[in-house]
């Protein structure tokens, strides 16, 4: 995939491996900011009576949310940039 990428932007493999990396790593120091875990037994207890309260899942300490959008490829020359 980064030897596609590389040809559509018309730089090296190594450029977009580092460019990716760089990103990665920029994303990965918001995670402090977003994603928070509890660190001891009396948070995990509080985090599991608010989720249980909630919505009735018991022992749960933590849930993740995502959204994931299909994208469908139009063909042709340019299918690679989907």
């Amino acid at each position: 995939m980064q030897l596609a990428i590389a040809d559509i932007f018309e730089v090296s493999q190594p450029t977009v491996s580092q460019v990716v990396h760089r990103v990665s790593e920029a994303i990965s120091s918001l995670l402090p900011g977003y994603i928070y875990l509890p660190v001891n037994k009396e948070e995990c207890k509080e985090d599991s009576k608010k989720f249980f309260d909630i919505a009735g899942f018991p022992s749960v300490i933590g849930a993740l949310d995502c959204t994931f959008v299909r994208i469908v490829s139009p063909g042709g020359e340019d299918a690679e940039r989907f």
